[in-house]
C-alpha cells in the first residue's frame, strides 16, 4: 500500500479542532489556527498573529509553564487553569499542552488549549444535584428520626400530641417517597433518551382528560381550563410521558395561578428544524417569574421560592422531568413570563405525519 508522505504540517494544525498557538522562543505568535482565532475572537481579539501569546494567555499558572518550556530545559508540560470572558460574561476553564519541537532547524513552541468549560459545569452540576439529593432526603428523614426518638421518650402517651407527630411524619414520608420517585423517573428517562418513541399520540385527548382530572383541583380556587387546539395534535410520543409532562405543567398553573382566573391551553402548527411540529401553549394569569429564574428553573431541585414550593407539595424536579421529556421526543420547552402578568410553558414537538 503507498503512504503519502505529509509535508505541510501547518496544514494539520490549522485542521485541528482544538485551538493551536505556535510560538517562536521570543514569545510571538507565528501561527493561529481557525479554532484559536474563533476563540480569541469569542474573546474580543481580531488579531493574534504578531503579538505575544502572554497579551491574550495571561493566567500566571498558564506563564510559568509556558516560560519554563521557552526558556528552560523542559519540552513539555500541561496546566490547567481559567480565564473570565468580559465579552460572554463568563469563567472558561481550559487544559494547555505545551511542548517545544524543532522544524527546519528552528525552536517552535506549540500550546495546544482543551476547552474545560462544560466539563466543569457538568461536574459542578453533578456536585450540586449529590448535594441537593441528599438535602431533600435528610431534611424529613431528621424530622421523621426526631419525632420517633420524642414519641420513645414518653410523647407517645399524650394522646393529641402524639397525633399531630404521627402526620407530620406521614407528610414526611409521603415526600420522601415523591423525591424518590421523581429520581427514577428521570433515571429512567435518561437510561433510554437515545431510544425515539414511535408510538401514536393525540394531544387533543390528553389534555381534556387531565384538564378533566384537574377540574376538582382547581375549583377551590376558582381557576378553570380554557381550550384552543387548532390542526394537527398527533405526534410520535410516549403517551404516559406526555401525560406526565402536561400534567405537571397544567397543575402547576393551577398551583400558582391567581384566584378566580383561566389557564389557556392552545395549540398551534410550528416548524421546528424544517419539521412540522405543534407547538401547546399553557399560560396561567399568576405574579409572573423573574427573568433571573427563568434559565434555571429546569435545573432539579431549584426552586424560585423554596418555602412555597415545599409547602405546595414541590420535588424541585418537576421541571426537570419535564424538560428531559421533552428532550426524548426531540422535541423543545420553551418559557416565558412576565411579572404580574403571568407564564407561558410552551412544548413543540415532532407531529406525526397521518
Amino acid at each position: 500500500m503507498n503512504t503519502k508522505v505529509i509535508t505541510n504540517y501547518q496544514d494539520i494544525l490549522m485542521a485541528l479542532p482544538q485551538p493551536v498557538f505556535v510560538t517562536g522562543t521570543g514569545g510571538v505568535v507565528r501561527l493561529i489556527n481557525t479554532a484559536g482565532q474563533h476563540l480569541m475572537t469569542g474573546f474580543g481579539v481580531t488579531e493574534s498573529l504578531g503579538s505575544r501569546i502572554a497579551e491574550h494567555i495571561t493566567h500566571p499558572s498558564f506563564m510559568d509553564v509556558y516560560e519554563d518550556i521557552r526558556v528552560g530545559d523542559k519540552i513539555v508540560g500541561a496546566v490547567d487553569f481559567s480565564l473570565d470572558n468580559p465579552y460572554l460574561a463568563i469563567k472558561q476553564y481550559f487544559t494547555a499542552n505545551v511542548s517545544k519541537v524543532e522544524i527546519s532547524d528552528e525552536i517552535l513552541i506549540v500550546v495546544v488549549l482543551s476547552d474545560m468549560t462544560s466539563q466543569r459545569q457538568v461536574d459542578k452540576m453533578r456536585s450540586d444535584f449529590i448535594a441537593n439529593a441528599s438535602h431533600e432526603l435528610r431534611t424529613p428523614l431528621s424530622s421523621i428520626v426526631g419525632f420517633v426518638e420524642t414519641l420513645q421518650n414518653g410523647a407517645l402517651e399524650e394522646r393529641d400530641t402524639a397525633n399531630k407527630f404521627l402526620s407530620i411524619m406521614a407528610m414526611e414520608s409521603t415526600r420522601m417517597a415523591r423525591v424518590l420517585d421523581d429520581l427514577l423517573s428521570l433515571s429512567r428517562i435518561e437510561q433510554d433518551e437515545h431510544i425515539v418513541p414511535d408510538g401514536r399520540v393525540n394531544l387533543k385527548t390528553i389534555l381534556h382528560s387531565i384538564a378533566d382530572g384537574l377540574n376538582f383541583i382547581g375549583r377551590a380556587k376558582n381557576i378553570s381550563f380554557s381550550f384552543d387546539l387548532k390542526g394537527n395534535n398527533v405526534v410520535n410520543g410516549n403517551g404516559d410521558q406526555l401525560i406526565q409532562v402536561f400534567q405537571n405543567l397544567m397543575a402547576n398553573a393551577i398551583k400558582y395561578g391567581d384566584r378566580d382566573s383561566v389557564v389557556n391551553i392552545k395549540t398551534q402548527q410550528y416548524s421546528l428544524d424544517r419539521r412540522n411540529a405543534v407547538k401547546v401553549m399553557v399560560a396561567d394569569c399568576s405574579g409572573g417569574i423573574e427573568e433571573k429564574h427563568l434559565s434555571r428553573l429546569t435545573e432539579r431541585f431549584y426552586r424560585v421560592d423554596k418555602a412555597r414550593s415545599r409547602k405546595e407539595g414541590g420535588t424541585g424536579l418537576g421541571l426537570a422531568i419535564v424538560k428531559h421529556i421533552v428532550s426524548h421526543h426531540r422535541g423543545v420547552l420553551e418559557i416565558e413570563s412576565i411579572v404580574g402578568e403571568g407564564s407561558v410553558f410552551s412544548v413543540i414537538l415532532p407531529v406525526r405525519n397521518v
